[in-house]
């Protein structure tokens, strides 16, 4: 039974991770669609999306390698637990910084998405 709330929890914690980042592709988006001054008024915005839309994608990548190193289902030597858990810990950290220092606070994400 605790196995099963695991295996859930681990589900949704992806499936979490997964919406995440399809939403950051859209406000990628969205940004990108805004006219030319937009898009040069919220270069430091736009980049730091980027970023973090990057850092989640490889963190979600490492999660699942890190899932499947855990339950067995990948056997190697070259992809092991501590080696996935070590790459998670580096793009949660970066992205989260991305987050707090490159993206700015000032703009109002509203006003971004009106254009």
């Amino acid at each position: 039974m605790i196995d099963l709330i695991g295996f859930v929890l681990v589900a949704f914690i992806m499936i979490n991770l997964t919406y995440r980042l399809v939403r950051q592709i859209q406000y990628i988006v969205i940004i990108q669609k805004g006219n030319n001054a937009n898009i040069l008024k919220y270069k430091r915005t736009l980049f730091g999306n980027y970023l973090a839309g990057g850092l989640l994608l490889g963190f979600l990548i490492s999660f699942i390698l890190n899932v499947l190193v855990a339950t067995q289902l990948i056997q190697s030597s070259l992809v092991r637990s501590d080696n996935t858990a070590l790459s998670c810990f580096i793009f949660l950290l970066f992205f989260i910084l991305t987050k707090s220092l490159i993206i700015p606070k000032k703009h109002n994400h509203n006003r971004i998405l009106k254009g």
